[in-house]
């Protein structure tokens, strides 16, 4: 007996077809979110007891923890402000200046490593640095005013339906 066609009251429900192009659901994107806040725990404890891989190495995992710590967070803010055109040249010019700030820091890294003054970790500490600045930038400016616009745009439009709803009432 097919069990999807049976009209027997024990049956499970199917899960619907996944549409193509549908979106991950909030809840999934949340727990990748709080499991990027363990990633970078376990990261400064691996900083703070192990001895620094060589810089590229170091670039990479440092930009993978950023983007597991920021991404899933201003993944959720952008699919909330999809239809923002303003919100959206925000999002825009924080990410360029954020990705700015991260490849001059690894630049101003590997002109350290090239030229080699300063101490070993020097270069290593510096493109760190860089890169969890931008990383700090892009989750204030993608993630939390991206919340603030949405509230003050919120608060004003039931101000303004309040406004209207007292002058009809009058």
């Amino acid at each position: 007996m097919n069990r999807q066609t049976s009209s027997a009251g024990s049956d499970l429900p199917t899960l619907p077809p996944r549409q193509p192009g549908s979106r991950v659901r909030s809840g999934w994107v949340v727990l990748l979110g709080c499991a990027g806040i363990a990633v970078f725990a376990g990261f400064l404890w691996l900083v703070e007891h192990t001895t620094p891989p060589p810089l590229p190495v170091l670039v990479v995992m440092v930009l993978a923890v950023v983007g597991l710590v920021v991404g899933p967070w201003a993944y959720l803010a952008a699919r909330r402000l999809a239809g923002e055109p303003e919100a959206g040249r925000i999002l825009r010019r924080i990410l360029a200046v954020g990705g700015a700030l991260a490849g001059a820091g690894v630049v101003a890294a590997a002109a350290i490593t090239i030229s080699g003054t300063g101490e070993p970790g020097t270069a290593g500490a510096v493109a760190m640095f860089s890169i969890l600045v931008a990383g700090l930038l892009a989750l204030v400016g993608v993630v939390v005013f991206p919340w603030l616009f949405l509230l003050t745009r919120t608060v004003t439009r039931e101000r303004a339906a309040r406004v209207r709803a007292e002058e009809r009432a009058e």
